[in-house]
């Protein structure tokens, strides 16, 4: 994994120094790449957070009607 991170010249000067200031890392994770990643990631969540409370009804409604 190191080794493909260093084969990406931006990460590669960002650790080139042992060290990434504020403003490497803002370099590195403030794009449009990780932007959509990250919104990706949320629209799963909410999907996923939506299915279940959908399937815990209805485990709820079954419960209630087959005590």
């Amino acid at each position: 994994m190191a080794n493909l991170l260093a084969q990406n010249p931006t990460v590669a000067t960002a650790l080139s120094d042992g060290y990434m200031s504020k403003e490497e890392y803002d370099q590195l994770t403030n794009n449009d790449e990780v932007s959509a990643q990250g919104k990706l990631v949320e629209e799963k969540k909410t999907k996923y957070e939506t299915i279940k409370a959908q399937y815990d009804a209805v485990e709820d409604d079954v419960n209630t009607e087959f005590e």
